[in-house]
């Protein structure tokens, strides 16, 4: 964690460090935020400007940070912004931020903190003596110039001649010499807080000046600084009184001497006279002759011997009065017309912070009380009419012709102006405009502007009348929406319909026609107004807009909605807390029973050779929910849960229902024999037959088979898709479903023109890539319930990959979560022994490292011809070759240099890691996206006379099957296997170690891998190691791995694509070279 001396060590000066603690304890750090992928820390400190603060970090590690203030290009370490972002950080638990100190010096370090206590001054100083200091301010009244000299000293004092020379000296740590009796050394002098900071706004305006005269394209400058003189801004100005509160200085105004004058943060006791002057009033402030004002804004003031840094209330109150008498140094006269705007307006104001003496003959003239003001309302066509009176006791005052009586003797109303001209607000802001002597709304949307927004804020401030006829013009909200979503018998559809009370059923398609045109009412034929503005109404745009309804659609207010879309309805009209929601209870059942499975309880098929987990009972239930209700479904747990046998229980009941049912199920190669197997191993007596080989014993077997259940490959399915056409089939399933991620390949077209009742897939990575993978699939289990692809692509996956739409990612949760069943070893699977990762880094050896590099500057050359010519887009295909060079090298230099003689340092890491496995008894599988670095480790693993079995893409699936059986009995410890081959559909718990050789761009990839061993049957722990070669393009795959598998969390195991989805500079970035 960030800590103190951590914060001192990079700020490289305590009274920077000091200087920041202040911004943090004023509070001037804001708009904090952290982007987790960059690992970038923004935030914004407010100071004279306000500065744009950046933290880098790496792993969580302080890496480096900047500032757009002035100090940040000049100072030697970080800033007082960065140190006040330092302490927000640190005392908000935003991020546990990691130093390591730039210095080892621990004695000079333990010196600084031994003197320093974050919140006391440093007054306490051992061994140190204390300067004194004293400011002189030289004060031009007609110019409103301020210009600070110093002195300081320890025992006499000396004039501050070189201001710059010796701010420089300050912040640096270094002595400065005043003359042969006194030279300022920083180890054995120190100033006190206040004198500190006076010191630091000093630096502050220097740094400022600087960085004018640097970055302005202005040629004439002020100079604020020559030699001992200081010209303070009013700003600058304020910011020295505000330090010094409490303290004096020597201020010459008026071109006297000096004079010793204390400062004050605090409003000063001011008090006026009001008294009566013949037909007049005279109004002055006692002792105006004592009061200068020394800042054009009013906020410092003179009085007396003592300077003022007034509040702002105080101010705004005062510089309307004292910017008239400021100069004529006379009370003003106000004639008797004017009195009571005087008494009414100007009084209350300036009462509110100084006090006010009228004289005894003004005083009983006063009349004061509470304003009562009221509203008339009426109807005027189909606009309103309104009047507006102020009632003050006795008196009552017409807004638009005044007093309506003759004032009594010669009393002086004082009138709420506040109060009356926030109410006029409110009827301009509304649109009235004055018609002979009242106010008139014409326009029907100035009418409802009115009547839902001014006349509530209008009721909660005065009363308010209404005629009859105004009655008419209501406003009508959600309360008066009624929804209905009636379930039919069959439950293959529902009816769904919404009413407004005392509105007919035949306005309701011009209701919607309003919505749609984005309007925000409806004036109803009886004149009242409903409004468009609740949420109600865009919700039921959006559903009827999203399930492609028309007005046509509708019949008798009411629109038949297919039951898979019940979920979707119901989870939009929950959210808008209705009070009149209506489901029947088919529609509650259907609900009820796909929400919670769990609750669900359908009896085991007979013959089931198998103890279902508990988990394992809840997806059958589901299934079997989806299944009764004709709704497809994605069983998507994690590799290891067996999703398999929950698939066969399902195939099993429904069989015991009707036995002639038939059963396609389409599987990877790799897995034919798996389900074959498991087939007879779990739900014996089921038949099951395999169809591949050669095209004519294919149909042979499709011709002559009563299998139940028809097993076949993606592959072989696509090559025999006319024949599936004419099958009957009662339920389709898709193992390893996202073999059908890419909705225009053959393989996925082929498999939505299968004629089946039911329809699921099986994936524990229903999207590897993007998000196209899952509308992809979700069209095959429910065509049409994601739309087109265009259309989804619209509304969702750029939304939610481009623009990180929240509201789009939820909408889209909420629609796939019913038919979505995912489940995580670790939620489920308490007793599976633990799965612990390991990133181990190879440095590679001199001769390889020079190959690397050569490699990489010839790659990046041809790749900025290749930009230059066809475009970043199209080099792609050259990127990822570019890529796969490299990522070769970091393996074995031999996979692609000829006669290459050189070592390999991660194989020989590898070599080194198995020998102490296998010495230590553990059994590892490795996998590898290169098969010819595999033909490499097999090479090495003959020559050392170790044994292993090996696995690709060109071994035959019972050959696969046979070594699979075989290594979990026991034999050899050693598996070698492809990536892309045996990354799923392989059962490998007889393993306990998992090596990925090389990383892959898609971590899913890695983990489905990875999950071979980590499953179900496994006993011990699994270590998975990771090998990456250090400073290459493996580590910076490595950290894409991370970033990439956000969106997995986000949406479901989704992540965007890699290669396909970068964008220009994330991958130049891939060919950069990690510092040393």
């Amino acid at each position: 964690m960030l800590d103190i001396g951590d914060i001192i060590d990079l700020a490289n000066n305590i009274d920077v460090f000091e200087k920041g603690v202040d911004c943090y304890k004023s509070g001037l750090v804001s708009d904090v935020k952290y982007n987790k992928i960059s690992e970038t820390i923004q935030a914004t400190v407010h100071g004279t400007r306000d500065y744009k603060v950046k933290v880098f970090l790496d792993d969580e590690k302080y890496v480096n940070s900047k500032c757009e203030c002035p100090a940040y290009e000049t100072w030697g370490g970080v800033c007082k912004h960065i140190v006040a972002v330092f302490l927000f950080l640190k005392n908000q638990d935003k991020i546990d931020i990691k130093v390591k100190s730039k210095r080892n010096n621990t004695d000079v370090f333990d010196n600084i903190l031994s003197h320093y206590t974050l919140f006391d001054d440093m007054d306490s100083a051992e061994g140190k003596k204390r300067i004194n200091v004293k400011y002189f301010i030289d004060f031009d009244k007609y110019r409103k110039n301020m210009v600070l000299s110093v002195k300081l000293g320890t025992e006499q004092m000396y004039v501050l001649k070189d201001v710059r020379g010796f701010i420089k000296a300050y912040k640096e740590g270094k002595e400065f010499e005043f003359g042969k009796s006194f030279t300022y050394d920083p180890a054995n002098e120190y100033f006190d807080r206040k004198d500190a900071m006076v010191m630091e706004l000093i630096g502050d305006i220097v740094n400022e000046i600087d960085y004018i005269k640097n970055y302005s394209w202005t040629a004439y400058h002020v100079d604020f600084i020559s030699g001992k003189n200081i010209l303070l801004t009013n700003n600058n100005f304020i910011k020295f009184i505000e330090i010094l509160d409490g303290g004096s200085i020597e201020l010459k105004a008026d071109y006297l001497k000096y004079k010793k004058t204390d400062t004050v943060r605090g409003d000063i006791d001011l008090v006026f006279d009001i008294a009566s002057y013949g037909d007049y009033i005279r109004f002055a402030v006692r002792d105006m002759k004592n009061i200068t004002i020394l800042t054009d804004n009013y906020s410092a003031i003179l009085y007396k011997d003592t300077i003022y840094r007034i509040s702002d209330r105080q101010r705004d109150n005062l510089k309307p009065v004292l910017s008239q008498l400021e100069n004529k140094k006379e009370s003003l006269v106000i004639s008797r017309e004017k009195i009571n705007s005087f008494m009414s307006y100007l009084y209350p104001i300036i009462s509110e912070t100084n006090k006010i003496e009228i004289d005894r003959e003004l005083k009983e003239k006063i009349y004061s009380r509470k304003c009562q003001p009221k509203l008339y309302l009426d109807k005027d066509g189909n606009g309103i009419k309104a009047k507006l009176k102020y009632i003050y006791g006795d008196y009552v005052f017409d807004s638009i012709t005044g007093m309506e009586s003759e004032p009594v003797k010669d009393d002086m109303v004082i009138r709420d102006l506040k109060l009356e001209n926030k109410i006029m607000s409110i009827l301009e802001n509304s649109d009235f405009k004055v018609l002979n002597d009242s106010y008139h709304i014409k326009k029907e949307k100035d009418v409802y502007k009115f009547v839902v927004g001014g006349l509530p804020e209008l009721t909660d401030k005065i009363e308010v009348y209404y005629s009859d006829d105004f009655n008419s013009i209501s406003l009508r909200d959600k309360s008066s929406v009624h929804i209905n979503t009636f379930m039919n018998e069959n439950m293959n559809y529902f009816d769904f319909g919404f009413s407004i009370e005392g509105i007919s059923q035949d306005e309701i398609p011009d209701i919607l026609n309003t919505l749609r045109e984005k309007k925000t009412y409806y004036r109803l034929k009886d004149g009242s107004f409903l409004s468009l503005e609740e949420e109600v109404f865009d919700t039921i745009v959006e559903v009827l807009q999203d399930l492609e309804l028309g007005d046509d659609s509708f019949s008798d207010g009411l629109v038949e909605i297919s039951s898979n879309n019940a979920f979707y309805v119901n989870g939009k009209i929950e959210k808008l807390n209705l009070k009149h929601y209506k489901r029947n209870i088919l529609f509650k059942e259907l609900i009820m029973r796909i929400r919670e499975p769990e609750d669900e309880s359908y009896e085991l098929p007979e013959g089931l050779n198998c103890q279902l987990r508990e988990y394992q009972m809840t997806g059958f239930n589901w299934i079997k929910n989806l299944s009764s209700f004709n709704f497809g479904g994605i069983l998507a747990d994690e590799m290891g849960l067996g999703k398999t046998v929950q698939m066969l229980t399902y195939i099993k009941s429904e069989l015991e229902v009707d036995g002639d049912r038939r059963f396609l199920v389409i599987v990877p190669t790799s897995l034919l024999y798996n389900w074959y197997e498991e087939v007879k191993k779990f739900t014996p007596g089921v038949k099951a037959e395999i169809i591949a080989g050669a095209k004519k014993l294919r149909d042979e077997k499709l011709e002559n088979t009563d299998a139940d259940i028809i097993i076949t490959s993606y592959a072989t399915f696509r090559n025999d898709a006319d024949i599936y056409k004419g099958m009957k089939v009662y339920c389709c399933i898709l193992d390893e479903a996202q073999h059908i991620k890419n909705n225009l390949s053959k393989t996925s077209k082929a498999v939505r023109q299968v004629k089946a009742v039911k329809r699921f897939a099986l994936t524990g990575t229903p999207i590897e890539n993007s998000l196209a993978e899952l509308w992809s699939i979700f069209d095959f289990i429910m065509p049409g319930y994601l739309h087109s692809y265009s259309k989804f692509r619209k509304n969702f996956e750029k939304p939610i990959v481009k623009n990180q739409d929240e509201e789009k990612l939820a909408d889209l949760k909420g629609r796939i979560a019913p038919f979505i069943m995912r489940r995580m070893k670790n939620d489920v699977l308490k007793e599976l022994p633990d799965k612990i990762e390991d990133k181990i880094t190879v440095e590679m050896n001199i001769e390889q490292k020079k190959i690397y590099l050569a490699w990489l500057d010839k790659i990046k050359s041809e790749l900025e011809d290749e930009y230059f010519t066809r475009g970043f887009n199209k080099s792609r295909i050259k990127i990822l070759a570019g890529l796969t060079r490299l990522r070769q090298i970091c393996c074995d230099p031999s996979l692609f240099i000829e006669n290459y003689q050189g070592e390999s340092s991660k194989l020989n890491l590898l070599n080194e890691l198995l020998d102490e496995l296998l010495e230590a008894g553990h059994r590892t599988v490795i996998f590898s996206q290169f098969t010819s670095m595999l033909s490499i480790i097999k090479e090495q693993l003959d020559s050392r006379e170790i044994d292993y079995y090996s696995l690709d893409g060109s071994t035959k699936a019972i050959d696969r099957s046979n070594m699979v059986n075989e290594f979990n009995d026991g034999n050899k410890d050693i598996f070698l296997i492809s990536l892309k081959a045996g990354g799923t559909g392989l059962n490998l718990v007889g393993a306990d170690t998992v090596i990925h050789y090389d990383p892959w761009w898609n971590p899913a990839v890695e983990e489905q891998a990875t999950d071979r061993t980590h499953r179900i049957g496994q006993k011990n722990k699994v270590h998975v190691i990771k090998l990456i070669t250090r400073g290459t393009i493996e580590e910076k795959v490595y950290e894409l791995q991370k970033i990439k598998k956000k969106m997995v969390e986000d949406v479901l195991s989704i992540e965007e694509g890699m290669i396909s989805s970068m964008s220009e500079d994330e991958i130049r970035n891939l060919f950069e070279v990690e510092d040393e």
